[in-house]
């Protein structure tokens, strides 16, 4: 859901740079010319008769408007007049009787951006209505669309929060949650955090209100969406059946076929290898219900990746290579690459890094080389093979990633023994992270160093977790910092370090205080405590969750208070299905 926001408001902002430029540039242009270059009739007022392409220009770009219907004869005539003036009412621009290349400019490029404007939102209505006829088709998806508006929840702008945050659970802070979000202005922002709520809400097996809280979503595309999601949620729980009973009535195949896939992943990630085997055969007896070939190819890898992690690793060898038989030859360069990175990266998560990195040869743009390289150095250093990973992380383009991996590699050689090996690897890796130039992406390459560090230090010794605190101070950006140096601090309680436990928690409250967002805090607080659930350090977990109550019953943004509400309600589901 979040991605069908952003790229809606990533559209409008490039359409907005793309008009800034063209008139920047065209003014430019224009200022530059000397008065003699400048045709006469361009800066004439509207009694010029003279023809002279501006003027043809001008009558053009304001036929294409849809505002001139007469001929296109570079003459200044009534209807083009007329025609200059609605223009300029409908835009809102002063009204003047100068005809000009910037007048010209700016009618093609306002009508080139009402023509894309309209596209999108042509093609928007043509997948909603999509998405709407296939709810329709089936009778267990009928009432998700159709809602009475008497159903329709209504905001209620006084409640009081108080009596739920005295005594915290995962339904309370879930109706307060979206009796916070109905009250969300926007419609894009509001169906987003629906999505959110609706998905604790089938963690925590709250299925009608899971439900319920779908007909509140007012786009049918993401009600797809979210079928899919509870359907995954359903699987994180433990309920398979019932996780497989939400995802068969989902309309779309693509969608239908994604969630089996979810939840089989889910399934072999917890040891029931029979049933994600069964579930991931199934997606590739379905795939020709997809049309998409890249689509196809991406739900095949993806069964394939989980067939080889519920140990069938010939039989997802031999389901991918029939797909890439099978596969169409007329694929443009684009859509070749594509295939050939889909196909790579899912060797590579297979644990076969070498057949990936002899795919990844064809494809000349290193930046796509990443993510597969990425996962074959992961492989190959759980594998045991150390230096050959070493080797493949130093291939990799962007140094950002590369300082993560070398993080990983670094605990595989310590759990392994290679105690010197892995203190040069974590160098290696705080020398990539010290050249990363984007300050987020530096500080996350830091935040792994630092959670690296602490599994090593249980391997190799306090010096490492020495290392770690030091480093965590390079952290720029203060949500990351602090959650590192409270993840430091309890594990030095772990640990019995007493010499660092009071510097640790001096610096996580420092760190903690120079957080501006009050969501951000939120987030952080119940991430930490379900951690701490999770560890069943139960005093810890609800000093954290007291925390992020207090936190959020101060926020008045309807937005943000529903969003860290859901993040709340997370710390009583979340930990009892890890458990």
């Amino acid at each position: 859901m979040n991605v069908l926001y952003f790229l809606v408001m990533s559209s409008l902002k490039t359409i907005g740079l793309i008009i800034f430029l063209c008139c920047v540039s065209n003014s430019e242009t224009q200022s530059a010319r000397t008065n003699k270059e400048q045709p006469s009739a361009v800066t004439e007022p509207f009694f010029s008769v003279d023809s002279n392409a501006v003027v043809r220009r001008v009558q053009r770009a304001l036929k294409d408007a849809g505002l001139y219907v007469g001929k296109i004869n570079g003459k200044v005539n009534q209807e083009t007049k007329n025609a200059i003036i609605e223009y300029q009412r409908r835009e809102g621009l002063p009204l003047n009787p100068f005809v000009s290349t910037e007048l010209a400019v700016n009618i093609e490029t306002i009508t080139k951006v009402k023509l894309l404007l309209k596209q999108l939102r042509d093609q928007r209505e043509k997948k909603i209505e999509e998405a709407r006829k296939a709810l329709l088709a089936r009778k267990e998806t009928r009432d998700l669309i159709h809602v009475k508006e008497e159903k329709k929840l209504s905001a209620k702008p006084e409640r009081n929060s108080k009596k739920c945050f005295n005594n915290p659970s995962a339904k309370c802070l879930l109706d307060e949650a979206l009796a916070n979000a109905i009250g969300i202005y926007k419609t894009e922002l509001r169906d987003w955090v629906l999505g959110e709520i609706l998905v604790v809400q089938a963690k925590a097996g709250l299925i009608q209100d899971a439900i319920k809280t779908i007909q509140q979503i007012g786009d049918p595309r993401l009600i797809l969406v979210a079928l899919r999601d509870i359907a995954e949620a359903l699987a994180s729980v433990g309920k398979s059946m019932d996780a497989l009973n939400v995802a068969e009535i989902i309309p779309v195949s693509q969608k239908r076929l994604d969630a089996y896939n979810a939840i089989a992943d889910i399934m072999a990630s917890r040891g029931f290898f029979k049933k994600a085997i069964s579930l991931s055969l199934k997606v590739f007896e379905n795939l020709f219900e997809i049309n998409d070939p890249l689509k196809r190819i991406s739900l095949a890898c993806k069964s394939a990746i989980i067939l080889a992690k519920s140990g069938e690793i010939t039989l997802a060898e031999k389901k991918l290579n029939k797909i890439i038989e099978d596969f169409p030859k007329d694929l443009s360069p684009d859509q070749h690459r594509s295939f050939l990175h889909s196909i790579a990266n899912a060797f590579a998560e297979m644990g076969k890094p070498d057949d990936a990195l002899i795919i990844i040869k064809d494809l000349p743009n290193e930046a796509e080389h990443s993510s597969i390289l990425i996962s074959a150095a992961t492989a190959q250093a759980k594998a045991g093979n150390s230096q050959q990973a070493i080797l493949t992380a130093d291939n990799i383009h962007e140094v950002r990633y590369r300082a993560i991996v070398l993080t990983r590699i670094a605990v595989a050689q310590s759990k392994s023994g290679q105690n010197e090996k892995s203190r040069k690897t974590i160098n290696r890796a705080l020398e990539a992270a010290k050249k990363i130039k984007l300050t987020f992406a530096q500080a996350f390459a830091y935040k792994h160093v630092c959670l690296a560090l602490i599994k090593i230090s249980k391997f190799s010794g306090s010096k490492h977790f020495e290392l770690a605190i030091k480093t965590a101070t390079l952290i720029s950006d203060d949500k990351i910092r602090a959650k590192t140096l409270w993840s430091l601090y309890w594990e030095s309680m772990a640990i019995n370090n007493y010499q660092s436990q009071e510097k640790l928690f001096q610096m996580a409250e420092q760190a903690t205080s120079e957080i501006k967002s009050a969501f951000t805090r939120v987030w952080m607080f119940t991430e930490i405590a379900i951690e701490h659930f999770s560890a069943k350090r139960k005093a810890q977990a609800k000093k954290a969750l007291t925390r992020a109550l207090k936190i959020t019953l101060n926020i008045e943004s309807p937005w943000s208070r529903s969003r860290a509400l859901v993040r709340l309600s997370r710390a009583f589901v979340e930990p009892s299905q890890k458990n």
